[in-house]
């Protein structure tokens, strides 16, 4: 089959294959090295609309399904957004950012920019959307999963400041989706992964005041570097210092073993307005909690602590990644963490702060399931051990309250059991069916 001769003429222009000298630069993610047969580099709807309608059409005339995937920015940790053998549709060019209402916060954002550009264009307008933590990640992917970011205790998951979506179905129509059309799939594809091709989203941005100096979005950022021995009172001492704090603090923890019986603990606190004496009063205490290498506190714009550094993507970042969400860190699981940190198959385990506005949804709000949960553990180590990984953080993963699915390398039907509930999941299949029929989107959670 010769799949240049089965394009229509409205794809051949954005159509790149093994041979192009484009290849190697379209063919991966952050995460994953893809040998696609054909990569579709779109630029506007009509060419993600056929790029829909062909896939459909290969599968009818093979009868077997092609994989497909839909990259935005690439930073996907579920390595999804790229194949073997079958065909990616690149939407990173689709990427404007249009400020509809500066003084509602009406953001429209199409699916293939990146957060760090997204911040760039809403700082002046004193805006910002809570958007994960690094400026690369593709709107697209996080928007669709629920969205981590540095804000979230105080501006809750990124979903939830999404009004509405474009979404392409898996018969290539288009359809506009709010809450007053097609509620259910609006509903959906807040926090329910891939059930379609959503190709823009209108968010509901947020004010960031500016202070006396003029700073645009002012945030405070805090980055100490901990030598620890007691890794268990470290952690417990830590969370008491995040729970007795404002939700306009969010903190995040990266956990490294080292040889020398000591863990660096690197911290990034984020305070989520301008510099005030409540926020060094909050900040300094951090100090307090383990011996310290290295701090450094700074006040800046929010636009510039996430600036997208448009890393080309060549599967560098050979990693796999397990998580889990929990209500306490209880002694009982900082006491597996600690465990975990004693294997060699484990790299890092992170630990981040989460509730506050997150907890203040109802679970039924959109398909994230997860609205108790106060604290997220991931678990990073090599992809040439994920086997062994599984095994080792189960045990932990059984303890806690579900999984954040777009911070998973797991893509297995039993995570996605821990991903969203039983009632979302049942919610979430008949959607599919409605929204896909035939099934081409293969490569997702």
């Amino acid at each position: 089959m010769n799949i240049l001769q089965l394009l229509p003429d409205t794809l051949k222009k954005i159509a790149v294959v093994p041979l192009d000298k484009k290849y190697n630069s379209v063919r991966s993610n952050c995460f994953r090295v893809g040998s696609p047969a054909l990569v579709l580099t779109a630029t506007n709807e009509l060419q993600i609309k056929e790029t829909v309608k062909f896939v459909a059409y290969l599968n009818k005339i093979e009868n077997r399904k092609i994989p497909f995937s839909v990259r935005s920015g690439g930073h996907g940790m579920m390595m999804t957004s790229v194949n073997n053998g079958g065909i990616i549709l690149d939407i990173s060019q689709y990427n404007h950012v249009t400020i509809e209402d500066s003084d509602k916060g009406t953001v429209r954002i199409q699916a293939g920019a990146v957060w760090g550009d997204v911040a760039q264009v809403l700082s002046p307008y004193q805006l910002a959307i809570s958007s994960g933590d690094f400026g690369d990640t593709g709107v697209g992917g996080l928007s669709i999963f629920g969205g981590i970011g540095l804000m979230v205790r105080k501006q809750g998951l990124t979903i939830d400041h999404i009004i509405g979506a474009r979404l392409i179905t898996g018969t290539g129509s288009a359809l506009w989706v709010d809450k007053e059309h097609y509620p259910d799939i609006f509903w959906g594809i807040r926090g329910g992964g891939q059930i379609g091709i959503v190709t823009e989203f209108l968010f509901e941005a947020f004010k960031i005041p500016t202070n006396s100096r003029g700073l645009q979005t002012p945030v405070v950022s805090q980055e100490v570097m901990y030598k620890v021995k007691d890794i268990c009172c470290f952690i417990k001492k830590w969370q008491d210092w995040v729970n007795n704090s404002t939700v306009k603090l969010t903190s995040n923890l990266m956990i490294n073993k080292n040889s020398d019986k000591y863990c660096r603990v690197n911290a990034h606190n984020l305070w989520c307005e301008q510099k005030s004496r409540e926020a060094t009063d909050i900040l300094d205490k951090s100090k307090l909690l383990g011996p310290i290498e290295e701090e450094k506190t700074q006040e800046l714009s929010y636009a510039k602590l996430v600036k997208a550094p448009h890393i080309p993507h060549t599967g560098q970042d050979k990693m796999y990644i397990k998580n889990g969400l929990v209500h306490n860190l209880s002694e009982d699981i900082i006491s597996s963490i600690v465990h975990l940190l004693n294997s060699s198959e484990i790299m890092s385990i992170e630990i981040r702060s989460v509730g506050g506005k997150l907890n203040q949804k109802s679970n039924s709000f959109n398909a994230w399931s997860h609205r108790n949960v106060k604290w997220f553990i991931a678990i990073w180590g090599s992809v040439d051990n994920d086997k062994k990984i599984n095994k080792l953080v189960n045990p932990l993963l059984n303890k806690l309250d579900g999984v954040y699915g777009g911070y998973s390398s797991d893509i297995s039907s039993e995570e996605n059991k821990k991903v969203w509930s039983p009632t979302t999941l049942i919610r979430l299949k008949k959607l599919q069916l409605k929204t896909d029929p035939q099934g081409i989107f293969t490569c997702r959670r």
